[in-house]
C-alpha cells in the first residue's frame, strides 16, 4: 500500500467578506430552515466562491445524490466531478 503525503498551502483570506457571507448560510437555524433546493444552492455558491478565491479556472461539476449515510461522496479527478450525498444535509 502506498502512502501519499502532501503539504498543501492555500492562499485564501478566511475573513473575506464574500466568503464569510456565504458561510453564514450554513449556520443554524438558517441551514435547518432551508429545503433541499436551497441547500444545494448554498453548497454550489460556496464551491464557486472558494474556487474563485483559489483561482481555479476549471471548477469541478457538483453532482448530488441520495445514498446511504455511510457514503459522503467522491471526487473524480478524471471527470472533474464532486459527488455529494444529499442524505448528509441534515
Amino acid at each position: 500500500m502506498a502512502e501519499i503525503q502532501a503539504n498543501l498551502i492555500f492562499d485564501i483570506n478566511l475573513y473575506d467578506e464574500k466568503l464569510l457571507s456565504t458561510l453564514s448560510k450554513f449556520d443554524n437555524p438558517k441551514w435547518t430552515e432551508f429545503g433541499e433546493v436551497d441547500k444545494i444552492k448554498c453548497i454550489s455558491e460556496l464551491a464557486s466562491v472558494i474556487g474563485d478565491k483559489l483561482g481555479i479556472t476549471e471548477k469541478p461539476e457538483l453532482r448530488f445524490f441520495d445514498g446511504d449515510e455511510n457514503l459522503c461522496g467522491a471526487f473524480s479527478q478524471f471527470d472533474n466531478i464532486i459527488e455529494i450525498n444529499k442524505s448528509l444535509f441534515f
